[in-house]
């Protein structure tokens, strides 16, 4: 005799029971049911029916853009993206396997232009919406993990919970400051921070006090402890750039040996 039972985000629903059971069955067949399936983590694995998986027990994957597992590769665009690890390989048969998820799964759709296998970003312009990628100015940290058409696993760990204050935004310049709605500790790299800094020249800043504080530019970063030191190798007159000197900096003094 079998026992068919629903499963729901991935908890097998046993309850309520009929008011009328089998002859052979007594009440305490859901509690040993339920059980079993917490001590094999089953609310966790992920069964898998592949032929010619190719994957052992150890093995980190990633889903392919055909909505194929495949071992994890960094260099292959589309095997690039974490799901789990491997437990087991075999059960219940030949072309099965099981693994851990990196996050945890539950039964909803994401975006149709969101992958199989692929990130899904906060879309920081439309609230409430996700996207393949990044949105512009917006968080890198992906929230989700498309699985198939129906599941996805959301991914626990967001950044200190994914609040402003925790990020650190790439601009391409610093005329995009203004275009931020952060926290205070929010630190953004701007690429270009042009003028007083320095035009092409990346700087660092960080909000606080309701204001942009600039921390740190590239000048500032090509110093040690305030000071440099060159060795010059010519034989005959020629010219040589010591260092790069911020804007409000100035040279106190010069050594030559």
């Amino acid at each position: 005799m079998g026992l068919l039972f629903e499963i729901t985000n991935n908890k097998p629903i046993l309850f309520p029971l009929p008011d009328i059971l089998p002859n052979t069955l007594n009440y305490e067949f859901a509690s040993q049911i339920q059980t079993r399936w917490d001590y094999t983590d089953q609310g966790r694995t992920i069964f898998v029916n592949q032929n010619n998986h190719g994957v052992a027990v150890g093995n980190v994957i990633a889903l392919d853009t055909n909505g194929a597992y495949q071992k994890l590769d960094t260099s292959t665009a589309g095997n690039d993206i974490l799901i789990g690890a491997v437990n087991s390989i075999g059960d219940p048969g030949a072309h099965w396997f099981s693994y851990i998820p990196v996050g945890i799964r539950s039964n909803f759709a994401l975006p149709a232009l969101i992958r199989i296998g692929g990130y899904a970003y906060v879309d920081h312009n439309s609230p409430g919406n996700l996207l393949a990628s990044p949105a512009p100015n917006g968080s890198s940290i992906p929230v989700a993990i498309k699985l198939s058409a129906t599941e996805t696993l959301l991914l626990d760990d967001t950044g200190g919970g994914g609040s402003d204050s925790s990020k650190v935004y790439v601009l391409a310049s610093a005329d995009e400051l203004a275009t931020l709605t952060v926290d205070e500790g929010t630190m953004a790299y701007v690429a270009d921070s042009r003028a007083p800094q320095g035009i092409g020249e990346y700087a660092l800043y960080i909000y606080a006090d309701s204001a942009w504080t600039l921390l740190s530019t590239e000048d500032s970063v090509k110093s040690d402890a305030r000071s440099y030191l060159t060795t010059l190798l010519h034989t005959s007159g020629a010219t040589t750039s010591l260092a790069q000197i911020g804007h409000g900096c100035r040279v106190v003094n010069v050594n030559v040996e």
